[in-house]
């Protein structure tokens, strides 16, 4: 349902003239729904999504067979869609899943999906341990393990390439140089 506070009242005729495809009454339509109505019909937005649900789960096979197709078709299209998708909201997803992984073990801290692209500029988008290139693929790193009592604040974070992060395990950032230095040394 829309919010109503948001959004400016305009007619079906205003809308019509301005070139809009869906106008505003903020008066209920017959079902009771207050939300946008689509300037070629009337219809409101609310019953075409609930007749645009009950039509799907009516039509399961249909519809699969529909998504199945279109993806089969448009494969390439989709794998750009999905993985720009994925790459956009990549700094965010990693932000809250380590907030709700330091939430569960009882730590402080938490960073937003802007501080780590702050960092990764900062970093100039390499590893922060071989310096290799990340910007197709990264890994946020915890300086001292949340495992380890670490927190989960920006300032414990460093961005690391897949084999440093994987490498150094639950080290501690410290005993991880450590062990870098002294297996090239020996």
């Amino acid at each position: 349902m829309a919010d109503a506070t948001n959004i400016q009242i305009i007619s079906r005729k205003e809308a019509r003239t301005v070139g809009q495809k869906w106008y505003f009454s903020g008066t209920p339509c017959k079902y009771g729904h207050i939300d946008k109505r689509k300037v070629t019909n009337g219809h409101c937005f609310q019953c075409n999504r609930e007749a645009n649900s009950e039509w799907k789960a009516d039509n399961q096979e249909a519809v699969s067979a529909y998504n199945s197709q279109y993806y089969a078709n448009n494969i390439e299209k989709e794998k750009t869609r999905i993985s720009g998708y994925y790459k956009a909201t990549q700094p965010d997803r990693i932000a809250k899943h380590a907030f709700y992984r330091a939430k569960r073990m009882g730590l402080s801290g938490d960073f937003t999906g802007e501080d780590i692209l702050r960092l990764f500029d900062k970093q100039n988008g390499l590893c922060a341990t071989c310096g290799v290139n990340v910007e197709d693929g990264y890994h946020i790193d915890h300086k001292t393990p949340l495992g380890r009592g670490g927190s989960n604040f920006i300032t414990n974070i460093q961005i690391l390439c897949a084999s440093c992060n994987f490498n150094k395990g639950r080290l501690t950032n410290e005993e991880w140089l450590k062990r870098r230095t002294a297996n090239k040394n020996g």
